[in-house]
């Protein structure tokens, strides 16, 4: 479980294929104490355990799964990716709930502070104004939702922090709705 509050932006050093899976070298500037052998780190949101750690340095396996339901398999050496650590109980909540799970696929319509996504239609329900959802793992508030769109007011700290001010328009990524409106639906079309 994360906030989506990123805590440090990485880079990824080395990429793998190993069979159908891609093993990722990541930089973080992270504490060396969260990195424990089967811990839960988000990186750019998508939940994945660490496997090894060694010197500012950890390493993940993303399985055909991840690679599918995400945008991890259009990473190259160099890039920069957001990365939190788990959640602990003493952890401060100030984003929202965030699984690390993805839920699909966005694209950039509009670039910058008021950043445009669209999204397909079974997602875009998720999507109230003043609702929640992490893009690239970063919690942001809805600022505007319409029938294919929603809009985000990026601050200037999110700009400065994330890698969120750099999306180019037509460029793909992966999103997380809200957990709670998802389970919500869930129990609701269960019960109809």
């Amino acid at each position: 479980m994360f906030t989506g509050l990123v805590q440090n932006l990485g880079k990824i050093l080395d990429l793998k294929k190993s069979g159908e899976n891609l093993e990722l070298c990541i930089s973080s500037a992270l504490p060396e104490s969260v990195f424990m052998c089967g811990a839960s780190i988000a990186v750019d949101g998508v939940c994945l355990t660490v496997e090894n750690y060694e010197n500012g340095q950890f390493w993940a396996t993303a399985v055909p799964e991840t690679l599918e339901r995400t945008c991890l398999g259009a990473l190259k050496i160099g890039d920069p990716v957001h990365l939190e650590a788990a959640l602990t109980l003493a952890t401060p909540l100030g984003g929202h709930l965030v699984s690390g799970h993805v839920d699909g696929f966005a694209t950039v319509v509009a670039p910058g502070a008021r950043l445009r996504i669209e999204l397909p239609d079974e997602l875009l329900k998720f999507c109230p104004v003043k609702g929640s959802i992490a893009v690239l793992g970063v919690s942001l508030t809805i600022a505007d939702a319409q029938e294919n769109w929603v809009e985000l007011a990026l601050i200037p700290e999110t700009m400065k922090k994330t890698k969120l001010g750099a999306l180019q328009a037509g460029e793909q990524v992966h999103i997380e709705v809200d957990m709670i409106a998802r389970y919500l639906e869930r129990l609701y079309s269960a019960s109809r």
